[in-house]
Order: structure tokens, then sequence, then C-alpha cells
């Protein structure tokens, strides 16, 4: 099998997803439009999640690499 890369243009968008992992229900989501920076829309968002009490805690936060980024 032969990966290639992409060709012509990337239209779409990112959509970041928070759910409670004992009983999978919908915590938050965010979508937002092209592919932004993970590092930079992670802690706005998880902000969010504490105002509105949905995080406790001792809670795990599970991101990939990008989220982490510089």
């Amino acid at each position: 099998m032969v990966l290639l890369p992409s060709e012509g243009y990337y239209v779409g968008f990112k959509l970041i997803v928070a759910i409670d992992a004992e009983n999978y229900e919908l915590l938050g989501y965010e979508l937002y439009d092209g592919c932004p920076n993970d590092a930079i829309i992670l802690i706005p968002f998880l902000e969010k999640l504490h105002n509105a009490k949905k995080m406790r805690m001792g809670d795990v936060i599970i991101c990939d690499k990008g989220s982490i980024a510089q």
C-alpha cells in the first residue's frame, strides 16, 4: 500500500469533544472552521467546561500529540 500526500485544498472543520468516561455523557463540544492549532483551542475549551462545572477534581484529560505542541 502506498500512502500519497493529499493534493489540492483542505476544506474542513475541527471538532473537539468532551465525554464522561463513566456514562458516556456528552459534556461539551466545539466546532471550528478550518484547522486551528490544537494547543491554542484546548485551554479555552477546558476553561469553558470548568466554568460550567462539568469538570471534577481528579478528571483525566486525554489528547493527541498536537494538543501539547508549542
